[in-house]
């Protein structure tokens, strides 16, 4: 009993002495590790401050976006500010989500005073790259004193067209208020090249005519161009956008501009209208370029998914481009099961040769065993359709 009664302590004090070795089971810390050890192994962990700097925590994880974005502003926030300034100049590649909520965050907190520090950095790629960056997000706040501070500072940075995103912003605050205002921002720039397209919101009273004469005639021209001007002028008064159009073929010269046009022209042909307010309107477009009105129509018939439109049917007719549009029309029913009722307007004698041209021409774009059969199946689906069986 005695050596049973000894043993039992002994084993128990072995078993401690174990455990504290380990660390483990008996609620005790582990060795802790030298403070610059520590410092390395946060150095290593992406989205920690250390020492001054940040990186982007791994977000590969989640798919939806909401959650990416989640993560990373979880970590942005909590970083000090100057670390996010380090982390835009060292010019981050494959970032763009976080480059963005980086800079709104610096504005959230920094307000105009981002735009100050920008302009206290360094001169090089990447001051004209963060500089333009926070500019251009506080025009979306406020346009007119952005404005104000590109025409001040523009020539401080050393890109020849820098900060064209500030007049991109202005361009959209002044087309919610006059005409007059888009030419006060088109009349600040210095230079009669447009770098890229944007749709706008214009005023409910806006003067397109005055806009588009301005531009037709030479006029300076801004670096971020309304792509728009004529299909909302149209949507509003479509007769008095194509008689400007069909009177002014100089401004077709711009390749951007030749562009907008046909895109009017693909929305007067949807739109619904008297016929005879349809045949003014369209006659408009007789003079123009012959290469603008294939393309434009081109953009009409495709992409409908097999259903026919009344009022571009009439439009067809009037611009002798049904052929074009039930061909391009029919070959887009080639992935259907079904037929949609909106060919009944068409008559059948009409749809059996049409039927044919399509054929051949699917057959001369593919014949392989695969597309025969495919061909063959979607011809007979057709044809029971039309009652040709």
């Amino acid at each position: 009993m005695l050596v049973k009664a000894m043993g039992s302590p002994i084993l128990y004090l072995v078993a401690c002495a174990v455990c504290l070795g380990a660390g483990i089971y008996l609620g005790l810390p582990s060795e802790v590790a030298p403070e610059d050890e520590r410092a390395d192994k946060s150095r290593s962990r992406p989205g920690e401050t250390v020492a001054g700097s940040w990186s982007p925590p791994d977000t590969a994880g989640p798919a939806d976006l909401k959650d990416r974005k989640m993560i990373l502003q979880r970590s942005i926030s909590a970083c000090e500010t100057e670390a996010l300034w380090q982390w835009l100049a060292s010019q981050p590649k494959n970032q763009e989500l976080a480059r963005d909520l980086v800079l709104n965050e610096l504005i959230d907190r920094l307000g105009w005073g981002a735009w100050e520090h920008v302009r206290g950095l360094e001169s090089g790629k990447s001051r004209d790259l963060v500089g333009e960056s926070i500019l251009m997000r506080l025009a979306e706040r406020d346009p007119w004193k952005a404005h104000e501070e590109w025409q001040q500072h523009r020539g401080e940075f050393d890109h020849e067209i820098w900060g064209f995103g500030v007049i991109a912003e202005c361009t959209k605050a002044a087309a919610e208020m006059s005409a007059d205002q888009v030419l006060k921002v088109f009349g600040s720039i210095p230079r009669q090249e447009a770098n890229e397209s944007m749709y706008v919101e214009y005023a409910a009273d806006f003067d397109f005519r005055k806009v588009l004469d301005h531009l037709a005639t030479g006029g300076p021209q801004p670096y971020t161009m309304t792509e728009d001007l004529l299909s909302s002028w149209a949507g509003r008064e479509p007769e008095e956008a194509a008689a400007w159009l069909g009177s002014h073929p100089e401004y077709l010269e711009r390749e951007y501009q030749a562009s907008e046009a046909g895109e009017m022209l693909s929305n007067l042909a949807r739109m619904k209208m008297g016929d005879e307010t349809r045949e003014r309107v369209l006659r408009h477009f007789s003079g123009l370029p012959q290469e603008l009105v294939d393309r434009a129509w081109l953009n009409i018939s495709t992409g409908t998914r097999g259903t026919l439109s009344e009022e571009v049917l009439r439009s067809a007719d009037l611009m002798n481009k049904r052929g074009v549009y039930l061909e391009n029309a029919l070959l887009d029913t080639r992935a259907l099961e079904a037929l949609d009722d909106s060919w009944d307007a068409v008559p059948l004698p009409e749809r059996r040769e049409l039927l044919d041209k399509v054929e051949q021409h699917w057959v001369k774009q593919r014949n392989s065993a695969v597309e025969m059969k495919a061909r063959n199946n979607w011809r007979e689906m057709v044809e029971q359709a039309w009652g040709l069986r």
